[in-house]
């Protein structure tokens, strides 16, 4: 099956587009746990937001293969390229949000892409 991809404007509000696109793509009926696919895919968009800033683009892409659901994020080349090895100490503010897709999704990580590295994620499906 073909990945289904949307570009989204890198702002405040793409964690909430990308939640929105899986919903429209069927991922509630899908997945074996849909939340924690929509908080993976929030955490990943935030997570090149916030290291993208708000000039540049996001690409989104979701893969529905039997038995299994995969999300990539694909900012423009600034997000940290190693997948975080450990939480953060309790008294910083930010740096967990790889640990939770880590956490709540089957397999994650990270990958060399054409514009930068590329953040997934896969879910068993129902």
């Amino acid at each position: 099956m073909a990945a289904k991809t949307v570009q989204l404007q890198s702002s405040p509000r793409a964690p909430a587009e990308a939640r929105d696109l899986l919903k429209r793509l069927g991922v509630d009926s899908a997945a074996r746990d849909p939340y924690a696919v929509l908080l993976a895919v929030s955490e990943l968009v935030t997570n090149a937001v916030r290291h993208e800033g708000t000039s540049e683009r996001i690409e989104v892409s979701y893969l529905h293969m039997p038995g299994l659901i995969r999300i990539e994020v694909h900012p423009a080349g600034r997000l940290p390229t190693a997948p975080m090895d450990a939480w953060p100490r309790p008294d910083v503010a930010d740096g967990r949000g790889l640990g939770i897709v880590a956490a709540v999704s089957s397999r994650s990580g990270t990958r060399a892409g054409t514009r930068g590295p590329v953040a997934w994620c896969e879910f068993e499906t129902a």
